[in-house]
């Protein structure tokens, strides 16, 4: 590296000191930065914008790295012009007091352009920096179910048109992403694929016990939204207690009201599922490297099938057996009754399926398809290697 590279995070919270709502970004953005917290090459900062469930971290500045530093900013309404001006002036100075003269300076975006970005990538790019993007999700079949919502999805969808305007480089986590952003681009900026990461210091891989002297435990952690299916693993699983199998179906992850009235009624007293609710870090990865069976079973949506999921790579990492469903790229990466048990989304019958041939070989298909799956994980989605082709991205930027 010929120059010094420093970024600011923008977006989402990578660094700060306080639990986020955004764990999948947030993991994304930390996996992919990690590997470079100690390169004397590279300086990183956070700037943080918060939605209106996050206000209450409004302000924060205290890091979980010695050397990061983090400002946590937002505004209470979009009507409101005073807090949305101290809102601006925040980012503003942010931007001011992190760029170094004798650096590359990078604003790495997390998602898409929206109300609370803009002015400060057009302001960044103003001051010199180079403008990166980093997209999970297309934000046409994003379904906002709030008029707030409902306004920055818009506002999204008009300020993406003019990225090549203010944009230096793009990354994406699926190819139907890449391809959706190049229609707009016109190939005026690269935009590359930077797939899931997975950090391996996290992942305890070891060897089960034999089935037959325990019970297994089924495991889903993440979201609950309707892209998820978890109705879908909750149909299996009452069909499997049926047919006499000694199993436990564990959930963690954080519920959005609307999705905790529509998954929580068979949940809730049902002695085949334990909740774990929303787990820290530490005790997430404990809980992973503890269980038998990971189950990622998305539905067949627009939304669902343009990204990917984030936490099959840790399952795969983990070296679990993993039945996943068969949406966007799962395919380019994973090989049915190999390195995972492939469903049809939306599927109850294939779930159930797959659940009983999981459980019945077990003990060789942890033999088998765990130590396929944690290849295909080291392959693709180790974090080393994401960050390392990022940095070389931005770098010849």
């Amino acid at each position: 590296m010929n120059k010094k590279i420093n970024f600011i995070i923008l977006g989402v919270n990578a660094f700060a000191n306080y639990e986020t709502r955004d764990m999948a970004g947030s993991m994304r953005i930390k996996n992919l930065f990690n590997p470079l917290i100690h390169d004397k090459d590279v300086s990183i900062s956070n700037l943080i914008m918060l939605d209106l469930l996050s206000m209450k971290y409004h302000n924060n500045t205290e890091s979980t790295i010695p050397g990061i530093d983090c400002l946590s900013i937002g505004y209470k309404s979009i009507f409101n012009p005073l807090s949305v001006i101290k809102f601006l002036k925040k980012g503003k100075n942010f931007i001011n007091t992190h760029k170094d003269k004798s650096a590359k300076n990078i604003i790495y975006n997390y998602q898409y352009p929206d109300v609370r970005n803009f002015l400060l990538l057009i302001y960044a790019k103003y001051k010199g920096y180079k403008i990166v993007f980093d997209f999970v999700e297309d934000k046409k079949h994003d379904f906002a179910k709030t008029w707030n919502e409902k306004l920055h999805k818009q506002f999204s969808l008009a300020f993406i048109k003019m990225i090549p305007l203010y944009t230096d480089i793009i990354f994406a986590i699926s190819n139907h992403l890449v391809k959706e952003i190049t229609n707009v681009t016109h190939n005026r900026i690269p935009v590359y694929i930077l797939p899931i990461s997975v950090d391996f210091k996290n992942i305890n891989y070891h060897k089960q016990v034999a089935a037959a002297e325990r019970t297994i435990k089924i495991f889903y952690g993440g979201s609950f939204a309707k892209k998820d299916g978890l109705e879908y693993l909750l149909e299996a699983i009452e069909i499997l207690k049926k047919k006499n199998y000694n199993f436990k179906l564990l959930l963690s992850g954080k519920a959005e009201p609307a999705d905790k009235e529509r998954i929580f009624p068979q949940i809730i007293n049902n002695h085949l599922i334990d909740y774990k609710g929303f787990l820290s870090t530490d005790d997430y990865f404990k809980l992973l490297n503890s269980v038998d069976i990971c189950c990622m079973t998305r539905n067949n949506s627009a939304f669902a099938n343009a990204g990917f999921p984030f936490k099959l790579g840790e399952f795969l990492a983990a070296g679990k057996i993993v039945i996943a469903s068969r949406i966007g790229d799962v395919e380019n990466y994973l090989e049915h009754k190999q390195s995972a048990y492939l469903v049809t989304p939306e599927s109850t019958s294939e779930i159930v399926e797959g659940l009983m041939y999981c459980i019945d070989n077990l003990d060789m298909l942890t033999e088998t398809m765990g130590i396929k799956a944690k290849l295909v994980a080291e392959q693709y989605f180790d974090a080393k290697i994401s960050s390392k082709f990022m940095l070389e991205k931005c770098t010849s930027i």
